[in-house]
């Protein structure tokens, strides 16, 4: 017969085992050698199965506190200010000095620039994977 002490640690084994480890990933991302300034790096599993995680990029660095380990693709996005003008009239009437624009983010990185989307395998613990990518200028 089973003791109470016994069926408790069963009971909390079985729980256990039904838990998914999480890890916590963190790094530096940077495009034709410079930080990304803003963007997104995100983890999606390989196989299509299991859960996808991100974390926002600021200053070339990412956390993700509560990774989940796996076979994933990373992918970094990044995103910068660009100047836009309100007009070709604005742009010409700027000269140079105080300019009639406006700001919109750009996204400037591809999936598929080089050194992007790499498959890396999420291990328990913490971890550190960076990622250099390189790819035709940035906007300015």
């Amino acid at each position: 017969m089973l003791s109470i002490h016994r069926i408790a640690l069963i009971g909390a084994l079985l729980l256990m085992a039904g838990c998914e480890t999480k890890t916590t990933v963190s790094g530096t991302v940077t495009y034709n050698g410079e930080p990304v300034q803003k963007g997104y790096m995100s983890f999606a599993p390989s196989g299509g199965k299991g859960q996808s995680f991100a974390a926002p990029i600021v200053d070339g660095q990412y956390s993700v506190a509560e990774a989940a380990p796996g076979q994933m693709t990373a992918v970094a996005t990044g995103s910068r200010e660009i100047d836009h003008y309100a007009s070709s009239a604005d742009a010409y009437a700027s000269g140079g000095g105080d300019r009639a624009h406006t700001t919109a983010d750009a996204d400037y990185i591809a999936a598929d620039a080089e050194g992007n989307s790499q498959q890396v395998e999420i291990k328990p613990g913490a971890q550190v994977f960076d990622l250099a990518i390189t790819g035709p200028p940035a906007p300015k």
